[in-house]
């Protein structure tokens, strides 16, 4: 059995884009408990707040011939006021404030600094959040992740290499265009935007040659992406645009071949960075079409929010390294709005209880009996997927409202 290679898989440390060496670095998880104690009783009650702010206590030190020069930098980057991201060997991109940072210099020890730094996890935007509120700031991180994913897709490694490592990448943004005019004519699409995608579309099929050639890569290849899925799956019913994403989540993905020349493995490398442009243009449609679906209950709600969980959380899994580190901060920061804008609908959204009865009754009957209104019957029927409203079986599911 192969042991893994350690040093190939750290992150280079570094905050606010200031680099350092990690000699040693702690993570504090905890919960917010509160213990009740009662006269003559021998158990307490433990009252569970939440999760507690979350600190990250780091050993950091500089070592060059211009180990002062950095450590300015580093004390700047600790001193200034806000969010950043904090990049830890195996913990990854994390966005964090910074608390305290203790800068320490010994006389024997010429061209070495070191810093005793104490962060804590960023927390919410604000302390109340509206749903409004919430959808806002969605749509504020899916413009980040549109101009990360630009400054990605620019860095594409085409220069130098053989035209087909650029040829490959242009291949695969072609189709890209090709799927999403698969989608326009698949699925029921408002017939301005169907025209307005179909010419997107086309402009992108014959761009491609010219978006990446072997000189380099444009960011405006992933801007064309994201303009165009979210004008395709903003034009469609959200149900559609749901269905349809669920066979793009995975859009070029694909086990790397090995054995292959260098040439090989650069235009594959260069085809999967023109897929996952496409991958994440759909996700953030994906967010947009979210902020527009409605949960009629809150398992569903709760259902779409695991979902999202799962298909950022896959995508975040394809980030490498510190090369990756501001694209995997943004996927972050857009699976998490997404999350609490659904945990916060979620709140508003009645739960559903099963309902157990004797025998069997009409759904107007029910309708009567659980919410005085007749007219929701057809609810009823609907929700239990019934063959016929006037036998309602002995055990069925109802909104609680």
């Amino acid at each position: 059995m192969a042991c893994r290679d350690w040093l190939s898989t750290l992150w280079r440390a570094s905050f606010r884009g200031v680099p350092f060496f990690v000699s040693h670095d702690e993570e504090a998880p905890g919960r917010r408990l509160v213990i009740h104690e009662f006269p003559n009783r021998d158990t307490p009650f433990i009252e569970d707040l939440g999760e507690a702010a979350r600190h990250f206590s780091v050993d950091a030190y500089l070592a060059s011939d211009s180990a002062d020069g950095q450590a300015a930098a580093l004390v700047a980057a600790i001193a200034r006021k806000g969010a950043g991201t904090l990049v830890l060997p195996t913990h990854g991109p994390v966005q964090v404030r910074a608390v305290t940072g203790a800068r320490q210099r010994e006389k024997d020890t010429h061209g070495y600094i070191s810093f005793r730094i104490e962060f804590v996890r960023e927390g919410a935007a604000s302390g109340l959040a509206t749903v409004g509120l919430a959808a806002s700031q969605v749509f504020a991180a899916v413009s980040a992740l549109a101009s990360v994913a630009s400054a990605v897709f620019a860095g594409t490694s085409v220069a130098g290499w053989p035209a087909r490592v650029a040829d490959a990448a242009a291949g695969t943004l072609q189709e890209a265009a090709a799927t999403f005019d698969e989608v326009r004519t698949t699925y029921a699409v408002d017939g301005a935007v169907s025209a307005t995608v179909r010419d997107a579309v086309a402009s992108l099929a014959d761009d491609a040659s010219v978006l990446v050639t072997p000189t380099g890569a444009d960011g405006a290849a992933a801007e064309q992406l994201f303009a165009i899925a979210s004008d395709l799956f903003g034009g469609m019913e959200p149900a559609d645009a749901l269905r349809a994403i669920d066979g793009l989540a995975d859009f070029g993905v694909s086990d790397a071949a090995t054995g292959r020349t260098r040439a090989a493995v650069a235009a594959a490398a260069a085809s999967e960075a023109a897929a996952r442009a496409m991958r994440l243009s759909v996700l953030a449609a994906y967010a947009e079409v979210l902020m527009a679906s409605s949960f009629v209950d809150r398992p569903s709600g709760i259902t779409a929010r695991a979902q999202v969980a799962e298909r950022f959380g896959a995508e975040m899994s394809r980030c490498v390294g510190g090369l990756d580190a501001e694209l995997f901060v943004a996927l972050a920061g857009l699976r998490g709005q997404v999350c609490d804008y659904l945990t916060r609908l979620i709140t508003d959204l009645a739960p559903v209880a099963t309902v157990e009865a004797p025998r069997s009754m009409p759904s107007l009957w029910w309708a009567w009996r659980l919410y005085g209104d007749p007219a929701r019957a057809e609810e009823i029927v609907a929700r239990n997927r019934l063959p016929h409203p006037s036998f309602v079986p002995t055990t069925f599911e109802a909104l609680v409202s």
